[in-house]
């Protein structure tokens, strides 16, 4: 019975182990108004030419993306994307907010998140850095609006 439970925890280790991390950039927001956040940043994400395809103000969650690459192959169109999610955390000073990077590889609807190449690593990290300086300036407590 043991022999049988050490095969599959040990694929699942090797599964979890082999598939590619997101790069992870942390940012405080911890004494912003989250109404504020859900208000504004949005056009800032937006500005930096990243589309939102998902916006929860329960969870405090954006995810924003931006298609870099289209092609027309044999088996159908691949698209490839560059993922951003932000997960807020306000009013909680053990935890930081954070932004995760994603490469995504559509083929035909279906999605793979990929390993980016240092190439467009250091491309779309740029984006990433700028949308922190961003956050600097939203997560402050003193902004309330325009």
């Amino acid at each position: 019975m043991k022999k049988k439970m050490i095969l599959p925890l040990i694929l699942i280790t090797i599964i979890c182990s082999c598939s590619p991390n997101p790069k992870i950039y942390y940012f405080e927001c911890n004494k912003q108004n989250p109404e504020v956040i859900h208000n504004f940043f949005d056009q800032a994400i937006q500005m930096q030419d990243y589309h939102i395809t998902k916006f929860s103000e329960v969870d405090n969650y954006i995810i924003a993306e931006k298609l870099f690459l289209q092609t027309n192959k044999k088996k159908g169109v691949e698209r490839q994307l560059i993922e951003l999610h932000f997960n807020f955390v306000f009013n909680n000073d053990k935890n930081k907010s954070e932004i995760k990077l994603y490469y995504i590889v559509e083929m035909n609807g279906k999605r793979k998140v990929k390993k980016l190449p240092a190439e467009q690593l250091k491309k779309y990290e740029k984006d990433v850095k700028v949308l922190q300086e961003k956050l600097l300036f939203y997560c402050n407590p003193e902004f309330k609006g325009r």
